[in-house]
């Protein structure tokens, strides 16, 4: 796959279930996920910036309430993985956790418009609700 929208767009597919209380709203090859919590949605991984809508949308086909996603996680700094967290924050008021080491790397590239906010320490216990990240 290339880097371009028109590829992105090829590759989009329905959000599915996977097992319990965790869903796949990704692209076909950048996967994105969402769990569930009693406190609220949390998010794994934002896809690219152009496809930010994209997985809030399949977010709402699931029958859930984007603005109910508390936290998106961020396991790295590439677009294909961190792009789409700005818009998603935007959207949502959400916080967005990535490692010290990759907020760096965003906050000297070029057009990041992602502002630092939650810094996540290895090994790390962040506790959502009934769940533990």
């Amino acid at each position: 796959m290339t880097g371009d929208p028109e590829s992105r767009e090829a590759n989009k597919r329905e959000p599915l279930k996977l097992f319990d209380n965790v869903y796949y709203v990704g692209l076909h090859n950048v996967a994105t996920y969402l769990v569930t919590t009693s406190a609220g949605l949390v998010l794994l991984d934002a896809s690219y910036a152009d496809s930010a809508d994209y997985v809030l949308d399949n977010v709402r086909k699931l029958g859930l309430n984007p603005a109910d996603i508390k936290y998106v996680f961020v396991s790295h700094a590439h677009g294909d993985h961190s792009g789409g967290a700005a818009r998603i924050q935007a959207v949502t008021k959400a916080r967005v956790g990535l490692s010290a080491e990759d907020w760096a790397v965003l906050e000297r590239g070029q057009g990041n418009t992602l502002k630092r906010d939650l810094v996540i320490k290895d090994g790390e216990t962040i506790v959502v609700g009934d769940n533990r990240f």
